[in-house]
């Protein structure tokens, strides 16, 4: 009988047992490459379930897998990440010999990997990290056209920001897609915009506003935004990351920043988890939305802040989503919903232009919504974006007859402090009423705006 002397031998003891008959190779001794290509993630996760403390905590790779799990790096394939070289089928390789080995984590070292359009696989954790850089190629040919992926341009049925470019990062029925790290994505938004010419798309008729010709003038003024894209938008990239008909999608711990586009669109998604991350674009840029969700479910956001000229999130057609816990900064809608179902947003702080906007067409529904626990600031800004300062917005679009409306009813909001330059609009048609509107718990106060900016684009609403 083998005595032990202390609780940590038995421990120890126990822990070796089962880490040398796991996988049959001794604790500490790497298997073969070829060895550890065939562990399927099943294997591996039971490996590090049943012996969590096999390695130092030191040891422990931060996607939470011992460093003997399946791993790849993107130098083996060629990526230099010099700042200079473009990496972009060094990167692919990688991505697809990960893959097809039945999935694995590539690792992305410290460096700057400049890339085009990508692919991310099945079963590929993309690891950023720490000191690692992706940055998006300056060179608009380096990216993929949209139609070449399969999209088209109707929105929001088959589109995906604005232009016929892709972007950084796609991913297309694939399941079991994550990236996750300490490291940064930078889509170079600033090197695609011409800072001096004001991008104004003009969906209104100036007559019809308070100001006349001197609103129309400061939806001109390039203070604020929003700035016009180079080529007349055609000369920069598109949305920065795409998951499209995928499931099992994680984005975790990176810092995405200054996105030429849309940053990071979940279409037709299936539970996607999104948490501990910062998107930190330009306020300046048009379109270049934080998130958007659209035609999806099951999606969770979570300890974010999420920084852009557009909305922050863009939640349209989707079911079952929760946000809570994050920062958004935005000089359009911080949260921008329609035909959504099924909803909470919680413990946010808001700093925007609009605070929170309910939107409906023909047809849409959107039910079943609840907003709590909230800080809203909300400023009147110069600049052609979609917004007067209102920290909530509930529209819907007039004009709609026949049977099949839709409607928008059973949206609470409750506990929220509100500091505005704007009251609370809720504009209901006659056709399609608005119904079940709960607000509890309510503090406004509306401070007026800065006289220059009240006497150019004040009293008007959308």
């Amino acid at each position: 009988m083998v005595r032990f002397q202390s609780l940590l031998e038995f421990i120890i003891a126990i822990t070796l047992l089962v880490g040398t008959t796991a996988f049959g190779n001794p604790v500490g001794q790497s298997s073969s490459p070829q060895a550890a290509g065939s562990r399927s993630q099943e294997s591996v996760a039971s490996h590090v379930a049943k012996a969590p403390n096999i390695h130092p905590p030191s040891q422990i790779h931060q996607s939470g897998f011992a460093p003997d799990s399946h791993l790849l790096n993107v130098k083996d394939y060629g990526a230099t990440g010099d700042g200079r070289t473009l990496d972009t089928k060094a990167i692919s390789r990688a991505v697809e010999a990960c893959s097809h080995s039945g999935g694995c984590i590539l690792l992305v070292p410290p460096g700057h990997y400049v890339t085009g359009t990508f692919e991310l696989l099945s079963n590929v954790t993309l690891d950023l990290e720490p000191g690692a850089v992706l940055e998006g190629s300056t060179d608009v040919n380096d990216y993929g056209y949209l139609a070449d992926y399969g999209f088209g341009r109707v929105y929001p049925v088959n589109s995906s920001g604005e232009g016929a470019r892709m972007g950084m990062i796609i991913a297309r029925n694939a399941t079991n897609v994550s990236i996750i790290g300490q490291g940064t994505i930078d889509g170079r938004g600033d090197t695609f915009m011409d800072p001096h010419v004001p991008h104004f798309a003009g969906g209104f008729n100036p007559r019809l506003t308070r100001q006349g010709d001197a609103f129309l003038k400061a939806m001109h003024d390039v203070q604020f935004g929003p700035i016009q894209p180079k080529d007349e938008g055609r000369g920069r990239p598109g949305t920065l990351m795409i998951f499209s008909h995928c499931s099992n999608v994680l984005i975790r711990g990176v810092t995405i920043r200054n996105a030429p586009n849309w940053t990071v669109h979940f279409a037709y998604c299936t539970h996607v988890v999104a948490t501990d991350f910062r998107i930190l674009n330009s306020l300046l840029i048009p379109n270049d939305d934080g998130i958007d969700s659209i035609s999806s479910r099951d999606v969770h956001i979570s300890n974010c802040d999420i920084r852009a000229g557009d909305d922050d999130l863009a939640i349209v057609s989707s079911r079952n989503v929760t946000v809570t816990g994050c920062s958004l900064v935005s000089h359009s809608s911080a949260i921008r919903l329609a035909n959504t179902r099924y909803g909470t947003f919680s413990n946010l702080t808001i700093l925007s232009n609009r605070g929170i906007g309910v939107f409906h067409e023909k047809g849409d529904i959107s039910k079943d919504l609840l907003f709590t626990n909230l800080v809203i600031r909300t400023r009147l800004i110069t600049g052609d974006w979609w917004g007067n300062a209102e920290p909530i917005f509930i529209s819907v679009a007039a004009g709609q007859k026949g049977n099949d409306t839709g409607y928008i009813e059973s949206v609470r909001f409750s506990n929220i402090i509100i500091n505005s330059e704007a009251g609370i609009l809720i504009n209901g048609a006659e056709d399609c009423p608005i119904r079940g509107i709960s607000l509890q718990g309510i503090k406004l106060h509306i401070a007026a705006p800065a006289p220059e900016i009240a006497a150019e684009v004040g009293g008007n609403f959308d």
